[in-house]
């Protein structure tokens, strides 16, 4: 659920380092709150330009290509690398699985050149010339748009607003409808008059960029966000067509890779009955805390002849509710009051973990349908992760190993094992999150299995901090910041996916 509205005991940024610590202090039952005090936001446009043709490839002068560069906070010579990337289309695709490694004999970064971000000509000498890779990857995705889908969220107008590059990622261009309501459409916007915010100038913005944004307002003043996240079936039901099969009740974080798969999935269900969809926790101590129910985050789905039996039983539901978060309330309506039982989705990912998520990210998750607390619980620029997915579909995550120590994890991360890999099982997941009682048996269930975190200074990770399409192209930007302490420079291996 929102992390901004679940607690009001969030700590401090500056407690991270201690937060398992005080976790265990906490009397509320755990993964319900953020450790992080202040979300991350990905503001709208990309940092990277959108290469020519006629730059792709070019070697020698002064590229102002990389200018931007500058502004990204890093240090003030770095190393630069460029690759192109020839995506091969398999003709007969299959479902990529868990596990799954391709092999490239020749490595990934094999020439970087200085680059000084304050000299007036970035660079002494030529920059790499844009050496070509072939990799065999899954074909794009069909173009197809989903109206028989609605989603419904509970947030605040300013989250709306901040979330839209984000929510543009997936439903942008899909005729899918996002029906929100927004808990303080009645409030003033900061330091202006008694005015109610203007929520079609919200819907205009979101439509701006091809997207069905319906805003309404609370039923009931009194109601929280968390008690909307239910509520907001009934503005759902008041949106459905003919056409409507699915309702999808998320978070404003909830982020989903690929409407295309999603949509694939909850094809294999159905619509025509009572059928309530959805994930548990990761954590199985989460489960424990908060029963057997489909967890809010990692998105929700009902079919319409179930939202339309619970909708007489809304306030009896309300006030009936053991806790007050919208996925409990919700799990016990459909529990009390109708036959419906929870069918688990595979590939929906509440995501109840904290920290460092490289482990998760780096293993290969088959499928991804979702992903959750990417704003709070951890940090990562997902809309631009996912961005490969324009390029080629089911490559998102997708891994290969080149040479004798380096991983790509498409989209993520560009991992380099000093010792090499021989001696990594790539099959398992590497533990990189903090678990608060120091254990992941909770979280082997779901996870697993596992492999030990690889030591500090073992690995070197490179990890994408922007994705930018144009001209056919896909420009990929992986950054490692270099220890400034010992001296290092920060360095940056730049993938262009070609046509």
């Amino acid at each position: 659920m929102l992390v901004s509205f679940r607690s009001q005991r969030l700590l401090p940024l500056a407690a991270f380092l201690v937060f398992g610590v005080l976790l265990l202090i906490l009397k509320a039952p755990r993964f319900r709150t953020s450790p992080f005090r202040y979300p991350f936001q990905t503001g709208p446009g990309s940092l990277f330009p959108v290469l020519t043709p006629a730059q792709v490839g070019a070697a020698g002068g002064c590229d102002s290509d990389i200018a931007p560069l500058s502004s990204l906070g890093l240090s003030e010579e770095i190393l630069y690398t460029r690759r192109c990337i020839k995506p091969v289309f398999d003709d007969a695709p299959h479902p990529l699985s868990r596990g799954a490694v391709g092999e490239i004999q020749q490595p990934l970064i094999d020439t970087q050149v200085a680059v000084n971000l304050s000299s007036p000509c970035f660079h002494e000498g030529t920059l790499p010339s844009c050496a070509p890779i072939a990799l065999r990857v899954p074909p794009p995705y069909p173009k197809r748009t989903y109206p028989h889908l609605i989603f419904g969220i509970s947030t605040t107008y300013n989250r709306l607003r901040e979330s839209l590059p984000v929510f543009s990622h997936w439903l942008s261009a899909s005729g899918a409808l996002l029906v929100a309501v927004v808990v303080d459409a009645d409030d003033a916007p900061e330091g202006k008059s008694k005015t109610p915010r203007d929520l079609q100038a919200l819907e205009r913005l979101y439509q701006d960029s091809d997207m069905r944004l319906h805003c309404v307002k609370t039923r009931n003043s009194s109601l929280t966000v968390d008690q909307n996240h239910f509520t907001v079936i009934l503005d759902m039901l008041e949106a459905v067509t003919p056409q409507t099969k699915w309702l999808g009740l998320l978070d404003d974080d909830t982020f989903f890779p690929s409407l295309y798969n999603l949509d694939r999935a909850l094809s294999l269900h159905n619509a025509e009955e009572s059928t309530w969809l959805g994930a548990l926790s990761e954590d199985l101590e989460a489960v424990r805390n908060w029963g057997i129910m489909a967890f809010g985050g990692a998105g929700v789905f009902l079919s319409v002849p179930l939202a339309r039996e619970l909708a007489p039983h809304v306030d009896d539901c309300l006030a009936s509710a053991r806790r007050s978060t919208g996925d409990v309330i919700l799990a016990d309506c459909v529990f009390g009051r109708t036959h419906t039982k929870l069918t688990t989705v595979e590939g929906l990912h509440q995501h109840d973990l904290m920290g460092d998520m490289a482990g998760f990210y780096e293993s290969g998750p088959r499928p991804l349908l979702s992903v959750h607390h990417w704003k709070s619980w951890y940090r990562e620029p997902v809309d631009r992760m996912a961005a490969v997915a324009d390029v080629c579909g089911d490559c998102f995550l997708q891994r290969w190993r080149f040479g004798a120590d380096t991983l790509l994890a498409n989209g993520y991360s560009i991992a380099r094992y000093i010792d090499g890999l021989d001696g990594i099982d790539l099959s398992r997941t590497e533990v990189t999150w903090v678990s608060p009682d120091g254990s992941n048996d909770n979280f082997a269930w779901s996870l697993g299995p596992f492999r030990d975190r690889v030591p500090d200074g073992h690995k070197k990770t490179y990890k994408v901090l922007d994705a930018v399409r144009g001209g056919g192209r896909l420009r990929q930007l992986y950054v490692y910041r270099g220890n400034q302490e010992l001296g290092e420079k920060d360095e940056v291996v730049e993938l262009v996916w070609m046509p």
